[in-house]
């Protein structure tokens, strides 16, 4: 009875964690920017730091959640296909030859929202469910 317990125990964390490593990633910019869509590919120039604007002329600014959060991993593996830690290296280089400004690190999606919503041309992503009418969402990645 134990052993059966226990094996509905794992199945169960297993099977929520599962749920939560692919929940829908919202990507959020500030209300006021107008752009009407972003896609895929886009998205990608912009967190590779190939582009610095976005197709309306504003500066795009970067903003990531910690490196321990689940949706920073998913993000990057599904716009970049590349991970998290990767990137941190990409960013490392781009910032040592003057070539770009790594995303400012947010701690958690609140404050993503937060710092998204204060600054024309911010951009960032986080956990589809948690976001709030503080910011627009500009594209799902599923």
């Amino acid at each position: 009875m134990k052993t059966q317990l226990l094996l509905v125990s794992l199945i169960v964390t297993m099977l929520g964690h599962a749920s939560a490593s692919t929940a829908d990633i919202a990507v959020i910019i500030n209300h006021d920017n107008d752009i009407a869509s972003l896609s895929k590919e886009d998205l990608k120039r912009i967190y590779t730091g190939s582009v610095s604007k976005f197709s309306n002329g504003m500066p795009i600014y970067l903003s990531d959640l910690k490196k321990k959060d689940p949706s920073r991993a998913e993000f990057y593996q599904k716009v970049t296909g590349k991970s998290a830690k990767k990137m941190i290296r990409h960013w490392r280089k781009k910032l040592f030859s003057g070539e770009g400004i790594p995303p400012k690190e947010n701690k958690n999606a609140k404050r993503m929202m937060a710092w998204v919503s204060d600054l024309d041309g911010a951009i960032g992503y986080m956990d589809a469910s948690l976001v709030d009418d503080s910011v627009r969402i500009i594209l799902i990645i599923k």
